[in-house]
């Protein structure tokens, strides 16, 4: 167990909810119905460090800025999170993951091997392989660099222009795809409109788009083979079984944000409140959490504080546009930080983290 000392100093620099299910549970029992609660700082000597101009403390506000729009990228990641449950059985069956993740190889060949001004759409299935990726940011830029020999660009965000080009630029990612590996992409959903076959996705330049601006295909038709391809290879630093895992997160997330916020028991489906103050503060937890591993980077691999699904939400969100989250990191914090899903840590590797950082603080009182 964690000295009462040390649970104080944490608590000091992290309000109350960021910590109520970390990994270890310490105060649960005492401080899981104190939800976004703002300790009084009077008596608590702040101190700015790296990139922080002030103790997160000091403001109920948000007093860093990402160069990622959080705000539109929260909301995209969890929306892209639902559509991709409706699949969650098929796409945790080890023959359809591998061939997902060869799918997604080809898509990144085929990304790597045109400008990035050049906009390819992933469909689905090669967008979900994509974040299994993304949230693993030493593993994606290694892998990149050893494959693609540079970091391949990734946002969940594309501008109106890009909105309304995404038909098009879908229909020649397709071609490029077929005409490269040989392979069908994506089947196209055909409608017969006046005798004329036309996409039932298109879009009139003189209407405003009706959907949200994001980057992906998500009328997914593929049909996957129920065995696993002769053919395969995963030349990445992450396996299918990361990717079956990252698929839970959705679900365990949920659940902890309704136990945060209700004694009711967890009824699905439950949506996930991102609207303009949950959000705001969602955004202030994540802002402790970078001021806390800043003064407790991790040693030996292990990382000193492991965050609640709250706080993952906008780490996940941050993660989403590889070089501005390493901007970001090096900026504020001087290190990137790495990224272990919490789904997959070991419970001895959290426990020896905190021994650790028990010693650190120690050292450091």
């Amino acid at each position: 167990t964690i000295p009462t000392e040390i649970r104080i100093q944490i608590f000091r620099l992290l309000s109350v909810p960021d910590l109520t299910e970390n990994a270890c549970g310490f105060l649960k029992s005492n401080y899981s119905s104190s939800f976004y609660l703002l300790e009084s700082t009077e008596n608590i000597q702040l101190r700015s460090i790296t990139g922080f101009d002030e103790h997160p403390n000091v403001s109920e506000d948000t007093t860093i800025e990402l160069s990622v729009d959080i705000d539109r990228t929260a909301p995209e990641l969890i929306s892209l999170l639902e559509k991709v449950s409706n699949f969650e059985v098929d796409w945790c069956q080890p023959a359809i993951v591998k061939q997902m993740i060869m799918r997604y190889y080809r898509f990144m060949q085929l990304k790597a091997s045109f400008p990035d001004n050049i906009f390819l759409v992933p469909t689905l299935d090669i967008e979900i392989v994509w974040q299994t990726h993304l949230l693993r940011p030493q593993i994606y830029r290694k892998d990149c660099l050893r494959l693609f020999h540079h970091v391949i660009e990734h946002s969940l965000l594309i501008d109106n222009i890009g909105q309304f080009l995404k038909e098009q630029a879908f229909l020649e990612t397709c071609q490029f795809y077929e005409e490269r590996f040989g392979e069908q992409y994506c089947p196209l959903l055909i409608g017969t409109e006046k005798g004329k076959d036309t996409l039932r996705y298109h879009r009139s330049l003189f209407r405003s788009c009706l959907t949200p601006n994001y980057s992906y295909w998500d009328q997914t038709y593929f049909q996957f083979e129920s065995e696993s391809p002769k053919d395969y290879e995963n030349p990445f630093s992450f396996t299918e079984s990361d990717v079956i895992l990252d698929n839970n997160w959705l679900d365990l997330c949920k659940k902890f944000m309704h136990k945060s916020v209700s004694k009711k028991d967890y009824n699905p489906p439950y949506k996930i409140d991102l609207g303009f103050s949950p959000l705001q503060l969602l955004k202030k937890s994540y802002e402790r959490f970078l001021y806390i591993v800043t003064q407790y980077p991790p040693v030996d691999g292990y990382q000193f504080v492991h965050p609640t699904y709250a706080i993952e939400i906008i780490w996940h969100a941050h993660m989403q546009e590889p070089t501005k989250y390493a901007f970001d990191c090096l900026r504020l914090v001087g290190y990137v930080i790495d990224h272990a899903p919490r789904i997959s840590i070991e419970t001895d590797q959290i426990k020896e983290s905190y021994m650790t950082l028990n010693s650190s603080m120690a050292i450091e009182n």
